[in-house]
């Protein structure tokens, strides 16, 4: 997908939205039997030579429950949901029992980036370091691009937003006016 957005720019509300059905079914399947990606991103969705999006590499994926909140950091520069990077640089193992995260929320983070750049052709955030990214996607309010359909808008502004509690399941997202 990074290799359409790089070539081709960014994507048509209709065409964003099939691909989207296709990541966030993937999702949901993976998301019922417990287990997260935790690295979605443009450079893991593969485009079939029909069109349909698939994703791929699982490398970090783990099992997880939503009661019981994941406590490792990991994901790629634009990608992480903001209680992820959180986790980087924390001083004890007490600390890190104290925070986590919901595998499933993260995923929708991810996915709610993916829509972002498929639909305007940049990040929402951008910095020069890791340090001034987290820092601007906790401190900086999320501006959605103009000319997108208010459902559209409503849909980005729910899969990003800060508290975790706040954004759609997958199950959701599909039910959602946009799609």
């Amino acid at each position: 997908l990074l290799d359409v957005i790089i070539n081709d720019g960014k994507l048509l509300e209709k065409k964003a939205r099939s691909g989207m059905k296709d990541i966030c079914s993937a999702l949901q399947y993976c998301h019922e039997n417990g287990i997260c990606h935790r690295d979605i991103k443009l450079e893991n969705i593969l485009v079939t030579p029909t069109g349909a999006l698939c994703i791929s590499n699982f490398h970090i994926a783990t099992t997880f429950t939503p009661s019981v909140a994941l406590t490792d950091a990991c994901g790629t520069s634009y990608f992480p949901a903001p209680e992820v990077s959180a986790l980087v640089g924390l001083k004890s193992e007490n600390d890190e029992k104290n925070r986590g995260y919901d595998g499933a929320k993260v995923d929708a983070w991810s996915v709610g980036i993916v829509l972002y750049i498929c639909v305007s052709g940049k990040v929402p955030w951008d910095a020069p370091t890791i340090e001034e990214l987290n820092t601007k996607r906790r401190e900086v309010p999320l501006e959605i691009p103009r000319g997108l359909s208010s459902e559209c808008r409503r849909l980005l502004s729910k899969l990003l937003a800060q508290d975790p509690v706040r954004r759609p399941s997958m199950r959701e997202i599909l039910d959602s006016p946009w799609m």
